[in-house]
């Protein structure tokens, strides 16, 4: 009697089979060297290639943000990308990137006149696709079974004290799922909903000061986190 052919892994964000492995969050996250333990799912074709475009620009996000000066990987991913080849793609987001910047006044809390800075109007629906692939990709990591298709997610990123503070974050923080990947460059706490399969709160941190907060829902509503 011969063997049975092994049956292919589903993909973990569409369910059909499984011809490579993605990495989660994108491998491009880490600097030099990468670490051994880094998180991947298997995945299609597709699916792998869906979103690079967007990982490029939230990437690019995560460097820019005030949180992530002085961060020595967030130095060292800065170094790396400017020596690597500019290729149409990275150059065309980057012009995107810089014509999305406004100049704007910093003040005190008391009203007093500091200076400007630079701040980036973020292009919303593709740092949502990034952050949804990257979420649903640590869902199938942890509980092994893909989201439901019509799930989509909600984030906050930088929020504000009272969203932290917030009990459902806070229960996430202590309850969740979830490792560090890499020194200082990716934490996360994932949970579901005990009542309601494919719905999921996920906190991550990413190069050791940038919090994202991110709801894995039904619908584009989901429960305020603190007002």
């Amino acid at each position: 009697m011969g063997k049975r052919k092994k049956r292919p892994e589903a993909c973990g964000y569409c369910g059909q089979p499984a011809t490579t492995r993605d990495h989660v969050p994108p491998r491009c996250v880490f600097p030099s060297p990468r670490p051994s333990d880094l998180i991947t799912v298997p995945a299609c074709g597709s699916c792998n290639n869906l979103t690079s475009e967007d990982e490029e620009y939230f990437l690019n996000v995560l460097l820019s943000h005030r949180h992530a000066d002085g961060v020595p990987a967030a130095e060292q991913l800065r170094a790396e990308r400017i020596s690597l080849q500019r290729t149409p793609r990275r150059l065309k987001i980057a012009r995107t990137m810089l014509s999305s910047m406004d100049l704007i006044e910093i003040r005190t809390a008391a009203g007093l006149y500091v200076g400007h800075r630079h701040r980036l109007s973020l292009d919303l629906p593709r740092l949502e696709r990034a952050v949804c692939k990257i979420v649903r990709g640590l869902y199938y990591h942890e509980y092994r079974e893909a989201a439901p298709p019509d799930r989509v997610t909600r984030t906050v990123m930088d929020p504000v004290d009272r969203q932290i503070a917030h009990p459902m974050v806070q229960h996430v923080l202590v309850n969740g799922r979830g490792r560090k990947v890499g020194e200082d460059v990716f934490d996360y706490r994932i949970l579901r909903s005990a009542d309601t399969p494919g719905i999921a709160f996920c906190a991550m941190l990413f190069l050791g000061r940038v919090l994202v907060l991110t709801w894995l829902m039904r619908s584009e509503t989901a429960p305020p986190l603190g007002g």
